[in-house]
């Protein structure tokens, strides 16, 4: 039996006193300010991101040093060699234009 004012457990995360006085986690929760709430999770971001980089900056820096170049696929190369020359035949055309004209003569080569 439960006496009035004696924390009386329901689940194991969520309590509450006999007569409504305490709430519940979540109740607690969603009662806290905008203000509060912005504060804790920039809180949060700025561990998270700290615990990031210290876990990165040990395997990336092995990694950076070993990395080579992938080799640029045959459209990649298509795109580097004739966008230029299009360019340069073409002055007046944007980049957007003359990318999309390269582009068609890629799939019209194919």
């Amino acid at each position: 039996m439960a006496i009035r004012g004696r924390t009386v457990k329901r689940t194991l995360s969520k309590t509450r006193k006999v007569g409504g006085a305490k709430k519940s986690k979540s109740a607690r929760k969603a009662k806290r300010s905008p203000a509060k709430k912005v504060r804790r999770s920039a809180a949060k971001k700025v561990r998270r991101s700290a615990a990031k980089k210290v876990r990165r900056s040990k395997s990336a820096k092995k990694a950076r040093k070993t990395k080579s170049k992938r080799a640029r696929s045959p459209y990649n190369q298509f795109m580097a060699d004739e966008l230029p020359k299009y360019k340069k035949a073409h002055p007046s055309v944007e980049h957007k234009k003359a990318f999309a004209a390269v582009a068609k003569m890629w799939s019209a080569r194919k």
